[in-house]
């Protein structure tokens, strides 16, 4: 997870790697998670996944913490190439375009987030969808 304005710095500078491939500075980043200070609201943020899809109908995926005193609203979802952190050569990756707002009463420390994806065409469901827990 990055602030938005960190990777679309990190991402539009293209550099060479020692194995001769051009990929972007985003590639290989260390990650450092952000800090988004308690009653913050719409901090633009970006998030990088490996397999994210959209609905049917393209209804996005959804961010969420398990204690639900941060929000994450998904405005988009593009396809990226870059280095994940460990891997020498780029490849495709979604990004996910997202604001995050925090509970004024948030605990300080790290959160874990869960990505859940919208139903899937052709997947049988014996009762109505529920976001499954993180």
């Amino acid at each position: 997870m990055f602030y938005q304005t960190v990777w679309e710095g990190y991402y539009n500078s293209v550099v060479n790697n020692p194995a001769g491939v051009p990929m972007s500075l985003a590639s290989n980043s260390v990650i450092i998670p952000p800090e988004v200070a308690r009653g913050a609201k719409d901090v633009a943020m970006v998030l990088t996944c490996g397999t994210a899809v959209t609905g049917p109908t393209g209804e996005l995926p959804n961010v969420t913490v398990p204690e639900g005193d941060i929000v994450f609203t998904v405005a988009g979802m593009t396809t990226v190439n870059y280095a994940a952190p460990g891997n020498s050569y780029p490849s495709d990756f979604q990004l996910l375009t997202l604001t995050v707002s925090v509970a004024p009463k948030r605990g300080s420390g790290l959160a874990e987030h869960c990505r859940h994806h919208p139903p899937q065409p052709g997947t049988r469901r014996r009762r109505p969808y529920q976001r499954p827990p993180c």
